[in-house]
């Protein structure tokens, strides 16, 4: 409860009432269903085909209001709570609102090629010492198309769902390559021979210039991308392109820990998050470091 008290503290009154509409949950909205019922069950006990037709077209607007409510963006959420949240691992927070620069960066990424579209759904600035760690929540979508007996067909997935970021490099590298979870079955002729099995059995490494980046993934380096992953409990995916260290992690939670009732956040999913930003965090680190010599 310590977060929520935090933020119960931070938000003004004029904010707080914003919360609660833009999140569905005003008690009027919730009971309001109540007369629909009411009069369709005194339709059916009156015989009223009239009555009972009304009240089922009274209860269907009630969830269709109901829907918009939580489906309504939460500008408060969004603006206020989330970067409260990210505060109390990392201090200098800004929004970003250009999402075409996100989606621009993760074409340059690679790490999912020939996606279909891009949802960027929530986007910030962490600005750091060294660098500024630039994260999105991001839903990607791949177009998946096939041929059978001479029908075409069409079917977009949902391919990814999580934290991308990327990170500006100290130094320009001539040496590009993609480091990927093979569970996300990316087809390349570029692919790398990677003669550690504990690593091959988690990723694909794709890259044109395969000596320089079994050079560059040495053992040691293999064996800390493994801790990273073992503390995030999941795999980061991440490409090398010049100057720019691009980082994924499919997380569907990802800056999604709204609260429900009187709580503005659920505090366990948002601990979790600050827990997994502050592993990336370190991942990075990690990487500016090896180009920084």
């Amino acid at each position: 409860m310590e977060l929520n008290r935090k933020i119960d503290r931070l938000l003004t009154k004029e904010q707080k009432t914003k919360f609660q509409i833009d999140n569905g949950k005003f008690k009027i909205l919730n009971n309001i269903v109540l007369l629909p019922v009411i009069t369709a069950l005194l339709g059916i006990y009156l015989e009223s085909i009239i009555i009972v037709s009304i009240s089922i077209l009274g209860i269907i607007a009630f969830l269709v209001c109901k829907i918009f409510s939580f489906k309504k963006k939460n500008v408060v959420y969004e603006e206020t709570i989330i970067p409260a949240v990210l505060k109390e691992k990392f201090q200098d927070i800004q929004i970003v609102k250009d999402d075409n620069l996100i989606e621009e960066e993760f074409k340059r990424s690679n790490i999912i090629p020939d996606f279909k579209n891009i949802d960027v759904e929530k986007s910030f600035a962490i600005n750091k010492e060294k660098y500024s760690l630039n994260l999105s929540k991001i839903i990607v979508k791949k177009l998946n198309i096939e041929e059978n007996d001479g029908v075409v067909d069409k079917d977009i997935e949902e391919k990814f769902n999580g934290v991308f970021i990327y990170v500006k490099l100290p130094v320009k590298t001539s040496t590009s390559y993609r480091v990927i979870d093979k569970k996300l079955e990316i087809d390349s002729d570029s692919k790398v021979k990677i003669t550690n099995y504990d690593f091959d059995s988690v990723y694909d490494v794709f890259s044109t210039e395969q000596a320089e980046v079994r050079g560059i993934l040495s053992a040691g380096i293999m064996a800390r991308i493994l801790e990273f992953n073992a503390k995030i409990g999941g795999v980061i995916n991440f490409s090398i392109n010049e100057d720019m260290l691009y980082v994924a992690v499919d997380y569907k939670k990802f800056l999604e820990f709204k609260g429900n009732g009187k709580k503005y956040i659920d505090e366990p999913e948002a601990l979790r998050n600050l827990e997994m930003l502050e592993i990336l965090d370190l991942f990075v680190t990690y990487f500016f470091n090896i180009y920084e010599k």
